[in-house]
């Protein structure tokens, strides 16, 4: 079992995702971990900016704690049972047409509350059925880390651990 763990962790790290690997974490149950996060977002009419903005928040962070650690991967769509595994799809509110709008506003987001700049973040969309969607977020390790989320009014360090993501200490940045 934990050789196919190991196997389904570099699958996941990789670009291949898709229906069949997401329906897989569900039918496995496997857990978030330091490159795994599972989010139940719903955004109105297909835009970022409808979610409350404590949820966006909650996203950028999650972001800023990937690329200060190893990376991984936010899947957006996907509901947790009261274990905090994965339990079912649930859908996005974004469309294959505004696919392209959500992930613009994501990344001008991201350029104005991440400090310094993050490169490299793929985004994806996965249909999974006809009301079920889901949005990859693969966010690679950070050669620029430390980066730091901008509140408005100061910066906040966030590093992922385990399966969540904390505030870093002062001997986390030195």
């Amino acid at each position: 079992l934990k050789k196919e763990i190991i196997n389904f962790n570099e699958i996941l790290l990789g670009d291949n995702m898709n229906k069949e690997l997401l329906e897989e974490l569900i039918n496995d149950k496997i857990s978030e971990s330091d490159s795994l996060e599972y989010k139940d977002f719903y955004f109105k009419d297909g835009k970022l900016n409808n979610l409350e903005q404590k949820h966006i928040s909650t996203l950028l962070k999650e972001i800023c704690a990937f690329a200060n650690y190893n990376g991984g991967k936010i899947i957006i769509g996907i509901k947790e049972d009261k274990d905090h595994n994965p339990s079912d799809f649930s859908d996005t509110g974004v469309d294959e047409i505004l696919f392209e709008k959500w992930e613009q506003s994501l990344i001008s987001k991201l350029s104005v509350s991440i400090i310094p700049n993050l490169y490299g973040i793929k985004l994806d969309y996965i249909i999974i059925s006809k009301d079920k969607n889901c949005i990859i977020i693969d966010v690679p390790r950070s050669n620029l880390k430390p980066h730091a989320f901008n509140t408005g009014s100061n910066h906040e360090f966030y590093i992922r651990n385990g399966n969540t993501s904390i505030r870093m200490k002062y001997n986390d940045l030195k």
